[in-house]
């Protein structure tokens, strides 16, 4: 056996220095047959290991004396016992030493097709997509397997998401749905029921607007429960919808605490019913509630999400319906929500859209019959509807590829924008979708930053109003609201949000067979952050889209409700980013959006900490950056363009409880 051996004999002792400055002076001093200098042994040491690859260390014959005398040395960092020389003896520390999500193991689908059972059974009642077990690890577990093999794994993680305000941003959480439901008898083991309002309710899902006045300012509700409070259906305490507007709108229906701290005005048709639903029913608010559901469930799931302790919060945008608030009143609440709530709880905003312009001239004001385009400083080139070169033949999940593309542009500064800047400025994390169009977004100092397209005679600062505001016409910078809380710094422009581009369930379609890549229609560039599962993936679903029967209920759910689907695209990848990125903070409540990015990119954390990090391109396809306007390789879909191939994962930071003091294998 390898162990040190007892008593007073030479034994291999590993040496470091502060600088390489400092390690040659202390090996020559060693080397000498004999020395004066006070914490160096006097006499001619043996270097076992010069590792002529490092400036800072070597393998030294020491006694234990030797050892003790040099560890005094000033210019000395350490000296212990060569690890690799005594591997019985020094076993490697664990490197990742997480918690089970179930005691049992449970299925995790990827391709779904011809996989799931379309009714589940006993054995089906905990499954997942892939996005639980993908991202329990950096390197895809389905590598070298069908994509239709069905895992079962009992899903490791770190942790849930615990004391983070979590809001999806979308078109209203459905809160009656099982997967938010704490009555199944169904969930993961560490799972903790409940939402932040009084009542033990059933359902962990609230509304910020209906719901989160009682949770900023409970005195004023409690003063008078008989008019201004409720319960839910699910048993929770809640303000009347009336009065939880009023709070919102009006300054002098709140305690005087929060008399001056601004307001916003909810329409009357902002309620419950339509944008919450019950157990009972399904919000009313049509079709574009199928939306959001999904994607609070892959944020905050209790069988699909990554942060299933979270606080769970949804806000209901007026998209395609007009039973929400505006963007603008939704980035002020989200806002006033961090600023104000009795904790210092960090609050993530989940964002699974975007706005944005369908790229041919027809669109631009006077409907010209062509437009012009200016790639990489070339000067301006004609094209027509249908003929736009290749940097703008885009690829739209929706539409299918060609003209009728849907491009992201840039607001020039509005109010909109400053509600974005302050949102930031306060300390929101905001987490929001690439996009669904193949476009290349592109960071300030990229050769594709500055080209755009307009009407004959645009220069890249012409300004288009739509909607009634100004754009810039640029093709290849972050949309709205990807750049909300833009600043520049010296000559740099830099972008706060985090952008999260969508992964595919199947392997390459193009490239060598086996290979993870991006899905078609995913936004790419070196500006999108990270990429995560999305395409396919299975997720709670509501009305008529959710057709797979799940295997849990609770008592008083409607018959024929609390189904899943199939979900996709970047709007599915971008809350499991947040997910995740919750559980993050949980033991990192400092962390601001730089932090977050950092640890996703793995520039500035400290030595040995483990980061998300790039896939090789063993495992992930690439792909070829295109560098004219009519590249052939824009329609090399899965491309990433040149941006980062990275694919977000439960990478520890060093900060969770468990792994605190242990050596981490950097990925």
């Amino acid at each position: 056996m390898k162990k040190a051996p007892e008593g007073d004999g030479k034994k291999y002792y590993a040496v470091g220095c502060y600088s390489g400055k400092d390690w040659n002076y202390i090996h020559e001093v060693l080397m000498k047959d004999g020395t004066l200098e006070d914490n160096i042994p006097c006499g001619c040491i043996e270097c076992s290991d010069l590792k002529e690859h490092s400036a800072t260390r070597a393998v030294y014959l020491l006694t234990d004396a030797e050892a003790d005398e040099l560890r005094q040395h000033p210019k000395v960092k350490y000296v212990h016992y060569d690890t690799s020389a005594y591997p019985d003896e020094f076993l490697p520390p664990i490197q990742f030493i997480r918690e089970l999500r179930y005691p049992d193991r449970e299925k995790q689908y990827r391709e779904i097709v011809n996989s799931l059972p379309v009714t589940a059974g006993a054995d089906d009642i905990n499954r997942a997509g892939y996005q639980l077990t993908r991202c329990v690890q950096k390197q895809d577990p389905w590598k070298g397997q069908s994509p239709r093999s069905v895992h079962t794994d009992r899903v490791e993680h770190y942790g849930t998401g615990r004391n983070i305000d979590i809001v999806i941003v979308d078109d209203g959480v459905w809160s009656g749905h099982p997967e938010f439901s704490n009555a199944t008898g169904n969930s993961p083991q560490d799972y903790v029921e409940g939402n932040v309002l009084p009542g033990n309710g059933t359902s962990d899902v609230l509304d910020l607007i209906l719901d989160g006045p009682y949770y900023i300012d409970p005195d004023w509700f409690d003063a008078d429960p008989g008019t201004r409070l409720i319960e839910r259906w699910d048993g929770t305490d809640v303000p009347v919808e009336t009065v939880a507007r009023d709070w919102w709108g009006n300054s002098t229906q709140r305690s005087a605490k929060f008399a001056s701290i601004g307001t916003v005005i909810i329409p009357a048709t902002y309620t419950r019913a339509a944008n919450s639903g019950t157990n009972t029913a399904i919000p009313t608010n049509g079709s574009a509630v199928s939306h959001a559901t999904p994607c609070g469930a892959l944020c905050y799931g209790r069988t699909q999400g990554w942060a299933y302790n979270s606080n769970k919060w949804s806000l209901a945008l007026s998209i395609g319906v007009l039973t929400g608030v505006t963007q603008e009143q939704s980035i002020d609440i989200v806002k006033l929500f961090h600023q104000h709530k009795p904790t210092n709880n960090p609050t993530i905003s989940s964002n699974s859209w975007t706005n944005g312009i369908l790229y041919n001239p027809a669109t631009l004001p006077g409907s010209p019959a062509s437009a012009v385009h200016n790639f990489r400083g070339g000067g301006n080139q004609t094209f027509t509807n249908g003929n736009q070169p290749e940097f703008m033949q885009l690829f739209n999940f929706d539409v299918g590829i060609g003209n009728t593309s849907i491009g992201s542009f840039e607001y020039v500064d509005n109010a909109l924008t400053t509600a974005g800047d302050e949102l930031i400025a306060a300390g929101v994390i905001f987490i929001c979708a690439a996009g669904n169009s193949s476009q290349k977004l592109v960071l300030d100092g990229h050769p594709d930053y500055d080209n755009y397209w307009g009407a004959t005679g645009a220069t890249l600062n012409t300004q288009v109003s739509i909607d009634g505001l100004n754009v810039y016409l640029t093709t290849n910078r972050p949309g709205f609201p990807a750049h909300i809380g833009k600043f520049t710094s010296g000559a740099q422009v830099t972008y706060p949000a985090i952008i999260v581009g969508a992964l595919d369930d199947s392997d390459r379609t193009v490239g060598p067979d086996g290979l993870e890549q991006k899905v078609t229609y995913s936004n790419r560039g070196n500006a999108i952050d990270c990429y995560a599962p999305a395409d396919g993936v299975l997720c709670a679903g509501i009305g008529t889209q959710a057709t797979i029967t799940r295997g849990d209920s609770y008592t008083g759910l409607g018959v024929g409700l609390g189904n899943d689907r199939i979900f996709a695209g970047t709007s599915a990848a971008c809350p499991v980013a947040a997910g995740l990125i919750a559980t993050k903070l949980e033991y990192n409540r400092n962390w601001g959006w730089q932090d977050v990015r950092n640890w996703i990119k793995g520039t500035n954390q400290p030595t040995g900490i483990t980061t998300v990090g790039h896939q090789v391109a063993a495992d992930f396809f690439f792909g070829t950056e295109s560098t004219t306007a009519t590249d052939a390789n824009w329609l090399v879909y899965n491309s990433l363009e040149g941006g980062d191939p990275i694919v977000i994962w439960d990478a520890p930071t060093g900060s969770e409880p468990k792994t605190i003091g242990l050596t981490f294998k950097n990925e």
